[in-house]
């Protein structure tokens, strides 16, 4: 079975709102949460050996927040585990 069919055949998460495909031979689920002005993405492909298949939260989109921004930023990923929790 190829990656591309385990992961189209895997059932969505709770979570999950998009499936980008990035070359056409995986896909993940996705869900982008936002607190104020800042996001961050929840992505899971179940046959990504870099993360062992397991949920991950993307928090490379901001070199620094200061502010308020810190603590929406510290929200969102906090919002992104529950999510993920309340999905298993």
């Amino acid at each position: 079975m190829s990656a591309a069919t385990v992961a189209h055949a895997t059932a969505c998460p709770a979570w999950c709102t998009d499936h980008p495909e990035s070359d056409g031979s995986w896909m993940a689920h996705t869900r982008r949460v936002a607190v104020g002005n800042v996001a961050v993405v929840i992505e899971w492909c179940p046959t990504d050996e870099s993360t062992e298949g397991q949920p991950v939260i993307q928090v490379d989109d901001y070199q620094w927040v200061s502010g308020q921004d810190a603590r929406d930023y510290a929200a969102a990923i906090v919002a992104a585990c529950d999510l993920i929790d309340a999905a298993t």
